[in-house]
């Protein structure tokens, strides 16, 4: 699934207001989507697109924080991987003390899924990259309290 499923190029050009014949920055509003969710994935821990992540473990477990997991690819099983889920975070433990990673296929397989404040942090988000583009602040400045709270709302951690 490409980042363009999740939030299609005319719904960032009808956030944005862009006029159906005014074309020429598809290509950075493309950009600008990815970068968009990217940034929530970063900051949330939700994956709106789906992928394969290695995670080291440490004395046997590992605390995972990305949201949601799939699948365990490997170690495949029946390698004894224990899975605990917990509020904001996913245990795995394992008594066997060869393995030293495990593969796990994170991510929303379907862009329905995903909660819709995500969707509109990434919205609000492109807005800013649009047109505040010549600010000297930070695009985490630029955000309004409403979506910093949309966002600590979904953070999968706590700082």
């Amino acid at each position: 699934m490409a980042y363009t499923d999740i939030i299609s190029l005319a719904q960032a050009r009808t956030y944005l207001r862009i006029d159906d014949t005014q074309n020429e920055s598809d290509n950075e509003i493309i950009q600008m989507i990815g970068t968009a969710l990217r940034f929530m994935e970063d900051h949330t821990n939700h994956i709106v697109d789906p992928r394969d992540i290695v995670y080291f473990l440490r004395k046997q477990c590992v605390r995972v924080y990305d949201f949601p997991i799939n699948s365990i690819i490997l170690p495949n099983p029946p390698d004894p991987i224990d899975q605990n889920d917990y509020e904001l975070y996913s245990l795995f433990t394992t008594s066997d003390t060869l393995i030293e990673t495990i593969t796990l296929n994170v991510g929303y397989g379907d862009p329905t899924n995903i909660p819709p404040g995500i969707i509109d942090a990434a919205l609000y988000i492109i807005k800013l990259l649009y047109y505040e583009t010549e600010s000297e602040k930070t695009l985490v400045d630029m955000l309004p309290m409403h979506i910093k709270l949309i966002i600590n709302k979904n953070r999968r951690f706590i700082i």
